[in-house]
Formats: structure tokens, sequence, C-alpha cells
């Protein structure tokens, strides 16, 4: 009867003493859907100085959760008819835009002259892709020369909804 007592005794403080397995943290994905669809109202509020429609905000929260990449939803806006026509509507004047809203200054001579051939041959979403990559790293123009030399624009497929 004593030995059994022991037994139980000793593989009773071998469960309590066993450490437990590390439990994942869970976060909720309504949570992190409300944290994303602020985030882009909060980046049309910016760019675009208006909320988005329905649809816009629930086609860029879809993609924002399913790719997890902000540099492109972002670059999304940048790129769009809308920003270009409230910038001024010319490539210059829409460099100018981009360079206020990300950098808060205005771009130099030297970068509108680098910058606008980019600009114009591959597009205004490729422009805008591979200029917020750039500022993320910290803009200097000798990197963007660097880097838009090694960029090999590729297909993205975006509906068109924002105006």
């Amino acid at each position: 009867m004593r030995r059994i007592i022991v037994s139980l005794a000793l593989v009773g403080a071998g469960l309590v003493l066993t450490p437990t397995s590390a439990k994942a943290q869970f976060v909720s994905p309504l949570y992190q859907q409300r944290v994303a669809e602020r985030q882009i109202s909060t980046w049309f509020l910016t760019y675009l100085g208006r909320l988005p429609t329905i649809q816009e905000q629930a086609t860029l929260t879809n993609q924002y959760l399913l790719s997890g990449n902000a540099l492109y939803v972002q670059s999304v806006l940048l790129g769009s008819n809308e920003f270009y026509v409230r910038s001024g509507g010319t490539p210059q004047s829409y460099l100018n835009a981009v360079f206020v809203t990300t950098l808060g200054r205005r771009p130099t001579y030297q970068e509108i002259a680098a910058l606008q051939g980019p600009l114009v041959y591959n597009g205004r979403l490729w422009f805008a892709q591979a200029f917020l990559a750039t500022v993320a790293r910290g803009w200097q123009l000798s990197a963007w020369n660097s880097a838009s030399a090694a960029a090999v624009p590729y297909p993205v497929v975006v509906p068109v909804l924002i105006r």
C-alpha cells in the first residue's frame, strides 16, 4: 500500500513539474481586418483627401490582408488617376506631389530630371512601387539610380476602382 501511494505521489509530482507547451497567441481575423480598414482609410485621406468608397475599402483591405504588403497598397493610391489629376496632371507636378506627400519636401531639379524618364516609360504604378521601396530604405537619388537599373517591372493585376 505504501509503495502504491509513493508511486502515485511520484507520478503526480512528475506531471505537476513537467512544463506545458507554449500556447500560440491568437489574433482575431476581425481585429486584423478593422486595423487594415483603418489604415487604408488613413492612406486615402492622406493621399487622395477623401474616404474610400465601400468597394475601394473592401478591395484594398483584402489586398492588404492577403499580401501583407503595405507599400503595394500605397502605390495603388499614389499611382491612381485620381492622385495624378489632383497633383496637376503632368509628370513634373506628379513628382512634386509624390515628394511632398511622402518626403515632406519638393524634389530638386536633378531628381525631377532623373525620375521623369522612368515615370513616363514604366508608368505610375511601377514608379510608385519602386519609389516607395526606395523611400523605405532611405531616399537618395544615387540609391534610386542603382535600384531602378536592377528593377524589372512585373505585371500587376489591379482592379480599376479609384477614380
